[in-house]
């Protein structure tokens, strides 16, 4: 073997074994980013597993609160709401409903529209509803006057209520 060919032979090896290094320092930096994210998920699931006792605790605050009997399904929170509004003296209205389920409640909404009111009327309704608070809650309401009696207004109020499933939250 000449001189040459020799020098041909260990340029190629060399090429070869540049080619293998890079890709292997390439999976070396993608095991290395891997590990050192993982690295970071462990400590912030270190630092929730180090505050349990806290959120345990603020959730047991949390349910002394709770009220049970004023979770609503969505029969029972129609029915509050048209008590609601007759108690304010409301008789032209009508109401839509949705319900969509989530991993541990159902979150109920009612589009209740209200029709040639008086103004009074609908601060009280306003009123009962705010004492309904957190059980029924306001997402949204929009006033329009009646181009016919300029006394009289139509609202739309969009409510939302929230039932848990069984078993959804519970304290230790």
């Amino acid at each position: 073997m000449t001189s040459r060919e020799k020098t041909l032979l260990v340029a190629f090896v060399w090429v070869i074994l540049i080619i293998l290094f890079s890709f292997t320092l390439k999976d070396f930096r993608t095991f290395l980013s891997g590990w050192s994210a993982t690295g970071r998920e462990l400590k912030q699931q270190q630092t929730f597993l180090n505050q349990a006792a806290d959120i345990n605790s603020g959730l047991d605050q949390e349910l002394e609160f709770y009220n049970s009997e004023r979770i609503y399904d969505l029969a029972s929170l129609t029915g509050r709401v048209d008590q609601l509004a007759k108690q304010a003296g409301i008789s032209n209205f009508t109401f839509n409903t949705n319900s969509e389920e989530q991993d541990i409640h159902v979150e109920h909404t009612i589009r209740l529209n209200v029709r040639d009111t008086p103004i009074d009327k609908l601060m009280a309704l306003d009123a009962a509803l705010n004492l309904e608070s957190p059980y029924i809650n306001k997402a949204g309401v929009s006033l329009k006057s009646d181009t016919r009696n300029t006394e009289l207004l139509d609202a739309t109020i969009i409510l939302n209520s929230f039932e848990l499933k069984p078993g959804g939250i519970t304290a230790n």
